[in-house]
């Protein structure tokens, strides 16, 4: 064999070793990365916080036998990953299929809330409300009594109306016990030549709304509507023969309202009572104003409550006798005035207390 032939021999294999070489080198790096980043991401046997545990293994927890971050392999952790922190809120809080319908024997928030019922219970007449455990808020709606109308009187006066008591609609109030409830008595029914009573308080604890006022100054006045912080403060009763003035709106708000004012008492010498004042929201409506009637005067009539319609004043046409409030909280009517005195006129109707709550 020549030199020639030798050297090129030489060369081919010398190349051939080089590219052995290379391939080695480059197999080897792949199967050191393969290995480096399998171990990386297979599941570990220590707990998330370790040191040789990679980010994503840290926030979302360990990998299960399918290789899908998954939760059923992850031990619940209050202080762990997300999946753990995720799972260990599901173990306090239970899941809806865990739900029962008796709260005693709930094991989850699902079966508390699932069981929660609405309970309600209605007071006609004063008592304790009983808290059950567990209630520290309830809703309460509350009407106060109305007024009584006023008496007819001898000079040809129409008995003023009584004004309706003030209420309120659910409102919320934290309880911590048993809680007393009074419920207000409709005000007294004038006697014929005189004065009808006042409406009573309606309250549940310390929370108060006032009963409407019977007039009791000048006669022939309609009564004022209750008031929500004090009494008073509602509608103003309808002054007595003069049509002209009417009596001034309550306050209200939101959830409350003050009560109308009873209308006037009609007067034989100078025409019919004014109407009562309404008040400012809820739309109930105040007495209407007596009229006059030749040798008579009409009552005025009673204001209408939440609950209940006022009573009408006493006229020659029906009865000279005032009507009672209807339902609860209204006025009633005043007695129609003539050449003797007549009554009685119409008692204002009683309050109401509504509890509401759940369990």
């Amino acid at each position: 064999m020549d030199k020639q032939t030798l050297k090129t021999k030489l060369k081919q294999q010398a190349k051939q070793i080089a590219w052995r070489a290379i391939t080695t080198v480059i197999l080897t790096l792949t199967a050191v990365v393969t290995v480096w980043v399998y171990a990386a991401f297979v599941e570990p046997s220590v707990g998330p916080n370790s040191s040789d545990q990679d980010f994503a293994q840290n926030i979302l927890g360990n990998n299960d036998a399918n290789n899908d971050f998954s939760s059923s392999s992850v031990v619940a952790n209050a202080d762990g990953s997300l999946i753990e922190r995720e799972e260990y809120l599901q173990t306090k809080i239970g899941a809806y299929t865990d739900a029962t319908t008796t709260p005693a024997a709930a094991t989850s928030v699902f079966a508390a809330l699932k069981s929660l019922k609405s309970n309600i219970q209605i007071f006609t007449s004063s008592g304790t409300w009983v808290r059950p455990a567990g209630v520290n808020m309830v809703l309460v709606t509350l009407q106060a009594g109305g007024g009584g109308g006023e008496g007819g009187r001898v000079t040809n006066h129409g008995g003023g109306g009584g004004g309706a008591g003030a209420a309120v609609i659910r409102y919320s109030i934290i309880v911590t016990g048993n809680v007393t409830v009074t419920v207000g008595a409709g005000g007294t029914a004038g006697a014929a030549g005189g004065y009808g009573g006042n409406g009573g308080d309606t309250s549940f604890g310390s929370f108060v709304v006032y009963g409407g006022k019977a007039n009791d100054t000048t006669i022939g006045t309609g009564g004022g509507g209750g008031g929500i912080y004090a009494v008073g403060g509602g509608g103003a009763g309808g002054n007595p023969g003069s049509p002209a003035t009417v009596g001034a709106n309550g306050s209200a708000f939101g959830f409350a309202f003050t009560g109308a004012g009873g209308g006037g008492g009609g007067n034989v010498d100078n025409s019919s009572g004014a109407a009562g004042g309404r008040s400012a929201m809820g739309g109930f409506a105040s007495g209407t104003g007596g009229t006059a009637g030749g040798s008579y005067a009409r009552g005025g009539g009673g204001a209408a409550s939440l609950f209940g319609a006022g009573g009408a004043g006493g006229d020659s046409s029906t009865s000279w006798l005032g009507v009672a409030g209807s339902g609860y909280g209204s006025g009633g009517g005043g007695a129609m005035g003539y050449t003797n005195n007549y009554g009685p006129a119409g008692a204002g109707a009683p309050g109401l207390a509504i509890v509401e709550w759940y369990e």
